[in-house]
């Protein structure tokens, strides 16, 4: 009998990160793989080919969140400077990820056979990153209906203070292009503005004081009254429109706020008090909290990302 073993050792291999000046608060992900393959085959061409394969792994990370000194570290820059401060206790462990594969196979005409191992890891602002990648899922399973399902749930809008216009106008096309190519018999987009219209509801509903700033060198004024929910029939457009009277609330609340000249509001005719000041200061961050909800939940929602997208790939298809 002919016998070719073939034994891959992996040696251990360290990674030590640090995350700070501290040392007694540095990262350390370690690994041990050892992959045995043996193949064998009998002394007639007939015989078959006999495979064995194996492994032993070993992982660890050490992921300290506790400083020793018990007490704020400052860390110094070349020169001396201050540059950061170190807490006692971090507010959660540095992040980890990582993966291992490997395989093996063997020729079916002679003893010939191969193996392969592979591994990666990320650790802390890098496996964050990685880990909010659509396609994370797919690479750490190897299974592509998980990654085509992360990635469909990852899809949303990107709404930030820079991109808030750009995307209400956005979906205002989107509406109006849905009910153009519904109108025009194509079923799968009149499909997909009867799930946006049936978002005319709440959430997408909340009461709030909408707020108007009229400026004025001499004496500004800002007005205020309950915002007026649109009559039915139900319609994506009254989404959209609450969006940007919530938009316009704030930004005219903020004006007033920020403003030098002196402030009334009709009908008074004399200046707002510092105690009314300090209530329209509240009553901002509460506009500003309810838009981050309103636009977190819009950008997430699935008949809205289904919606821009079908609508996207439809303008560049004609």
């Amino acid at each position: 009998m002919r016998l070719l073993g073939v034994i891959v050792g992996v040696a251990l291999a360290t990674q030590l990160m640090a995350a700070c000046a501290n040392v007694d608060r540095s990262l350390i992900f370690f690994t041990n793989t050892t992959t045995g393959l043996e193949v064998s085959t009998g002394s007639a061409s007939t015989d078959p080919v006999r495979i064995i394969v194996g492994y032993k792994r070993q992982e660890g990370v050490l992921n300290p969140v506790y400083d020793k000194d018990g007490i704020d570290i400052v860390s110094k820059d070349t020169s001396g400077h201050p540059v950061e401060r170190v807490k006692k206790y971090r507010d959660e462990a540095y992040s980890v990820i990582a993966k291992y594969q490997g395989g093996a196979s063997a020729g079916a005409g002679g003893a010939s056979a191969s193996s392969t191992n592979g591994q990666w890891f990320a650790t802390g602002r890098a496996a964050t990153l990685l880990a909010e990648q659509p396609g994370i899922a797919g690479a750490v399973t190897g299974n592509s209906a998980v990654a085509d399902a992360a990635a469909k749930q990852a899809q949303t809008l990107k709404i930030t203070d820079a991109t808030r216009e750009a995307n209400l106008s956005l979906l205002i096309n989107v509406d109006e292009g849905m009910e153009r190519l519904g109108k025009d018999g194509d079923k799968d987009a009149q499909a997909l503005r009867d799930r946006l219209v049936a978002l005319d509801a709440a959430p997408y509903r909340p009461d709030f004081i909408a707020y108007s700033y009229n400026y004025k060198p001499e004496a500004a004024t800002l007005s205020s009254r309950p915002y007026e929910q649109p009559a039915p029939p139900t319609s994506f457009r009254h989404v959209i429109t609450l969006w940007d009277a919530l938009n316009l609330s704030i930004a005219g609340l903020r004006d007033a706020l920020t403003s030098g000249s002196t402030l009334t509001e009709p009908p008074a005719t004399t200046a707002i008090t510092q105690d009314r000041r300090s209530a329209l200061t509240l009553e901002l961050s509460k506009l500003e909290t309810l838009r981050t909800g309103f636009e977190d939940k819009l950008s997430r929602e699935p008949a809205v990302v289904d919606a821009v997208d079908y609508f996207v790939k439809a303008v560049r298809v004609k």
